[in-house]
């Protein structure tokens, strides 16, 4: 191993293979990603508001410091989320952009409920190009959906303790 560094060549540990390429993204996965997204830029608009009335009302108070310490902490975590979900490919790289150019809250707002809506309107589309699922076997009713099946009614048993018209009071 000495040898191997003497004439500049990695160890062999060094020479790991390189992880997968990442695959498709899962509706479930950005569905949840952009939740996470929403939920934290209320969080953060929350903690703007506070900032802000903290301003005006006692511009020289610890309590503006502290809540701008706390909007500036939400402002880097949503840019966070927004690079995180942008390499795991769930959204474009302009969306980290405007998380960072608005100020985080307003941003991951605009563009989170943007993509959110965008999700709904590809589902309806492809649920609407699908063909209805139909069982086999069944005839349509006179008006046009499907037949109920012949099955019986269910048989009413008894419970454990009998009949609710047989049951005597408790406690007697």
């Amino acid at each position: 191993m000495a040898r191997n560094r003497a004439r500049g060549e990695r160890p062999e540990s060094a020479s790991a293979p390189a992880p997968p390429p990442a695959s498709s993204p899962s509706p479930r996965g950005r569905r949840l990603a952009l939740t996470i997204v929403l939920y934290a830029a209320g969080v953060d608009a929350a903690f703007l508001l506070a900032t802000a009335v903290a301003a005006i009302v006692a511009p020289g108070s610890g309590a503006f410091t502290a809540l701008g310490a706390v909007s500036l902490f939400g402002w880097v975590y949503l840019v966070y989320l927004g690079l995180n979900g942008a390499r795991r490919r769930w959204w474009d790289w302009r969306f980290p952009a405007l998380i960072a150019v608005t100020g985080g809250a307003i941003g991951a707002l605009v563009g989170g409920l943007r993509m959110r809506r965008q999700d709904v309107a590809e589902a309806a589309a492809a649920s609407a190009s699908r063909p209805s699922a139909r069982r086999e076997g069944r005839k349509p009713d006179a008006r046009g959906g499907a037949a109920k099946t012949s099955r019986p009614p269910a048989k009413r048993t008894a419970g454990p303790r009998g009949s609710a018209s047989r049951r005597r009071p408790r406690g007697r």
